[in-house]
């Protein structure tokens, strides 16, 4: 080997040499973090029995039905049925507590609808009485009990005829059954759509 080969290989050891310890200069990566461990959550203490709990709140009372004279006004389907009643001065069939009554009450279109001959006689203070008074009977009837008679007796005296046409229609005499069983305190409301005119 000639000198100069000699020195091309001693550089070339060198140059490798050098290479190499750069090399082992790079510093090696850092390893990942380990996560931190997670701590189990600490179950929250149950709260003591009975603790937190909202009482239930108390079911309001029923309000009480008003009485017969406050229940058709209320209903706004018997007002001069009412006017009727208050000039012959008959409302403490309607306002008593000692005796139950069930009013069988014509519309405001049936006192309307009155023939002229039944008008006149509500005129005359006793045949307004007796006719009235056809209405009125003396007992709480709801409809199943009405339903058990062929006539109902009144305050009046004669008893008015009871029908029922088909099991679906209900007559008071000549009157067809509007609304039924509108309660009050001291008695019940049936609406019907002719006045009832009492037999002789």
């Amino acid at each position: 080997m000639t000198m100069s080969t000699r020195s091309l290989a001693s550089l070339l050891a060198l140059a490798l040499a050098a290479c190499a310890g750069k090399g082992s200069d790079t510093p090696a990566p850092a390893p990942a973090p380990e996560p931190a461990p997670v701590e189990a959550a600490e179950p929250e203490p149950e709260p003591a029995e009975g603790a937190g709990d909202e009482a239930e709140p108390e079911p309001e009372p029923a309000k009480a039905a008003g009485n017969l004279l406050e229940t058709i006004q209320k209903s706004g389907q018997g007002s001069k049925f009412l006017e009727a009643m208050d000039k012959a001065g008959l409302n403490k069939h309607l306002t008593g507590t000692e005796e139950e009554v069930t009013v069988i009450l014509p519309t405001d279109a049936a006192w309307e609808n009155m023939p002229a001959a039944i008008k006149a006689k509500m005129n005359k203070p006793e045949e307004a009485a007796k006719i009235l008074k056809y209405h009125l009977l003396p007992d709480k009837m709801d409809l199943n009990r009405v339903m058990m008679h062929r006539s109902l007796p009144t305050l009046a005296g004669p008893e008015i005829p009871v029908q029922v046409i088909e099991g679906t229609t209900l007559k008071f005499d000549k009157a067809n059954l509007v609304e039924g069983n509108i309660e009050a305190s001291n008695g019940m409301v049936h609406v019907i759509d002719q006045v009832l005119i009492p037999k002789k």
